[in-house]
């Protein structure tokens, strides 16, 4: 039998987010993404998604020629990782809305910036790695094999990242994993698209 119109509307209980007293969210991302989300966005977690772009845009900076090229990175790496961050916000959360998603652009930059800490996590190893490498810390065999845990765990940490943002944003936009899907992978798509089109751009003119 149908419920009466008259009757109030039956309003689908929230899930539950992780107790104040119980949640690290810099250890409960990696395990409990979803529950750790909530909570985060509970409580407006922003400061902490600025700080984990930061290091983000540290650790990605080249350093590869030097003291001035460690300068270079401590001082822009950082300033490029936060702008990259609202920029990649803002699109997830215009694309988030095509699919009915609730999020706006600090929700959206803090899916991001806690769903992407796996990612930086395994930057920051790979980061000491290097480091340890560069002073001789690794004879010939130990170097061949850091080398390949170091891919190793570069492409995990991508891909751990990848799909804990699909959970962050998802939570944030209160919508299912295939809308969460394709509103993560479209800040990668125009980047990529970009890139393409200025090379295709730059090889007309070239050839004009």
């Amino acid at each position: 039998m149908d419920a009466s119109p008259w009757a109030p509307p039956v309003e689908e209980p929230e899930p539950e987010p992780v107790d104040d007293d119980d949640c690290q969210p810099l250890l409960d991302i990696f395990f409990r993404p979803a529950p750790t989300m909530r909570w985060l966005l509970r409580h407006r977690r922003t400061q902490g998604a600025l700080g984990i772009a930061l290091v983000n845009g540290f650790l990605v900076a080249d350093r590869d020629d030097g003291s001035m090229q460690l300068l270079v990175a401590m001082v822009v790496g950082p300033v490029v990782g936060v702008c990259a961050l609202v920029v990649n916000g803002l699109v997830v959360s215009l694309v988030g809305r095509l699919f009915d998603g609730r999020g706006d652009l600090a929700d959206c930059m803090v899916a991001l910036a806690w769903g992407g800490m796996p990612t930086v996590l395994s930057r920051g190893i790979l980061l000491g790695a290097g480091v340890l490498a560069y002073t001789g810390a690794f004879d010939t065999e130990a170097l061949v094999a850091v080398g390949l845990a170091a891919a190793f765990v570069g492409v995990a940490g991508w891909i751990w990242g990848a799909v804990w943002q699909v959970v962050t944003v998802a939570e944030a936009h209160r919508f299912g994993w295939f809308e969460s899907t394709v509103t993560v992978a479209t800040p990668l798509a125009l980047y990529y698209g970009a890139v393409v089109g200025l090379i295709l751009m730059a090889w007309m003119v070239l050839e004009a």
